[in-house]
Formats: C-alpha cells, structure tokens, sequence
C-alpha cells in the first residue's frame, strides 16, 4: 500500500496494489478513476464492491496491509467492516489502532470504549498528516488478544523528509529545527531529533532511517520484518460458535511476515487453491532478506506475538540497533 505521489523502494510510485501478482504477489494498479483498486464512488455515493470482495475480504493473510509513507503525507485509511459469511452471528465492531504512533485525534484512536468503531455494514476513514519517521504497526482494538491472534495487525512506517534533501543533511536538519511545523527536541515525547555533535558534511538525497543531520542511519535497502505466532487451537475454536479462553491461548508455531520454515526461504508469495476461477495469493510478503555486498540493510522489525516474546538474530552479519519503540 503506498500513498499517490509517493516513491516506494519495494513499488513503484503512484500504485495502488491487488494480492494477485505471481512474483511479489502484489499486482500493480494505476491510481486512475478507471484502475481496478481506484474506482471512485459514483455520484450516488455506490461503490463498486467486486474490487472490495476480491482484494480484502477473507484473504487470510499475516500481517495485514504493509503501510508505508513519506514524512509530511496526508493519509487517509478507510476500513469497511463487511462481518463474516460463517459466522453471521457475530456482530462484532473492528477499528483500527495506530499502535505508538502519534494520533491525529483522540478519535482515531481505536479503543472501542473511547473512540469510534466501526459496525458491521459501516466504514469509516482515518485521516493523518504524516509527523514523525520511525517504525510502528497498527491493529484492530476491539478484544486485541484475539484479533491480533486473527491476523488483524500489519506495520506502518514512515520515512523522513531527509531522504528528499539534496543538500548538506546537518544544515537541513538545522533548518527543520528552527521551523516551528517541524522542529523536534529531547524534550518532546513524540519526536526527537537534536542536532548531531559532529558535522560530517553528509549530503542528501539518499535512504535513510530518521533525520538524524549525519548520515548516521543510512541504508540501501529495507525489509519489514514482522514476527508473530499462531495457535491453532484457538483458530479452531474461533471457527465455531464456542466461546474463546483467552487464558488459554498458547502460540505453538512462529512466523515471520506470516511464514514459518520451509516457506521462509521461499520467495514471492504462497499460492493458494484457487475457488472462483481467480488466482489468489497467501502470504504476499517475503521473509528472505537480500543485502547486496557492501550494502546495508534498515530491518523494521516488530515483535506481535500474542503470547510469547521472540527475537531476531544474524549469524556471523553485525546488526546495530539505530531506533527502538519506533
């Protein structure tokens, strides 16, 4: 998923993207009113749904819908709650939480008790102005133990305005610093970015982690690492109408961006049997990480186990922690 006008290291700028490509698994749609993920609602508010029911309803992949934009966007995130054809006696609601991530509004925040949800038949659209670089994910609120169990849960992250300076990176961050729309100090909970103690003479553009004023966080290339587990007892029970013991819910397999060995070390999606004549793909995303010879790697990793805490280690490569909790 990336924004209009937004360059993407993994896609193209400008797309929207379908599961149904058989390399990456992420088919690439012009973001016109005639592509197939981009059709307008006409101007009696109806929204074709075919394009809806072929991309996002029962698709059964971990994580959900890698959310990836550039510092200063304006996002904008609709969720349709369409409820399950199985289990029509569910009337649960679904939001969508933005977990670490600054929000626009107490409103957006997800937690049903506090802030909207979304019914089953209703949509609601989430709106952000894209403030600060890091690393974050974002779940549905609603009884999180199990909806992340279920799948409900994907990484956004946002990468910093540095990357389209072209000029002396300690000067630009400098002059971020002064711009009271941008500026950032030790002080402030919600962005902390102080000047470097060293020039380095650096100069943009190029990739990096943070606007670090230095070149500090570099990187050539970049992988979302999600790490999750699966218990697939609880996935049964779920698919009946028995209630669900969240005390005893226990991850037996493990999974990185969905996968688990052998299909680790398989690239480009998993192919699914396929019921409505349509190719359909599970499990889009890669968890081989490539780095060319030389090169660095920026790893955004994030740890949604419901149950148990996983780490992530490399053999033999050294790895420096560059951020942390975003």
């Amino acid at each position: 998923m990336t924004a209009v006008n937004v360059p993407n290291p993994f896609f193209a700028a400008n797309l929207a993207f379908r599961y149904s490509d058989p390399t990456t698994g992420l088919a690439e749609v012009l973001e016109s009113t005639s592509a197939t993920a981009s059709i307008r609602a006409g101007i009696d508010g109806h929204v074709e749904t075919r394009p809806i029911l072929d991309v996002g309803v029962m698709n059964g992949n971990i994580p959900a819908p890698l959310m990836a934009i550039d510092e200063d966007d304006e996002f904008f995130l609709t969720l349709t709650n369409v409820g399950m054809i199985m289990r029509p006696d569910l009337f649960e609601q679904h939001t969508v939480h933005f977990h670490g991530y600054p929000n626009a509004s107490s409103f957006y925040d997800g937690v049903p008790d506090a802030s909207v949800a979304i019914n089953i038949g209703g949509s609601f659209t989430y709106y952000y102005l894209a403030p600060d670089a890091g690393t974050y994910f974002w779940h549905c609120h609603i009884t999180p133990p199990e909806h992340l169990q279920m799948g409900m849960v994907g990484q956004i992250y946002v990468r910093p305005r540095q990357d389209r300076y072209s000029g002396d990176l300690y000067a630009g961050l400098q002059a971020q610093e002064g711009d009271l729309r941008t500026a950032c100090n030790s002080g402030d909970i919600l962005c902390s970015n102080p000047l470097p103690l060293v020039k380095t003479g650096k100069s943009g553009p190029g990739l990096y982690a943070y606007n670090d004023g230095d070149g500090s966080t570099q990187y050539d290339v970049e992988y979302p690492i999600q790490i999750h587990g699966f218990d697939p007892n609880f996935h049964f029970v779920g698919m009946t109408f028995n209630p669900e013991g969240f005390t005893d819910m226990k991850d037996k397999y493990f999974l990185l961006n969905g996968r688990s060995y052998p299909d680790t070390v398989t690239s480009g999606p998993m192919f699914t049997q396929t019921v409505d004549g349509s190719m359909h793909y599970s499990q889009p995303l890669p968890a081989i990480i490539n780095i060319p010879a030389g090169k660095k790697a920026l790893l955004r990793i994030s740890d949604l186990d419901v149950t148990e805490y996983q780490t992530l280690a490399s053999l033999g490569i050294p790895m420096t922690v560059v951020g942390y909790n975003a």
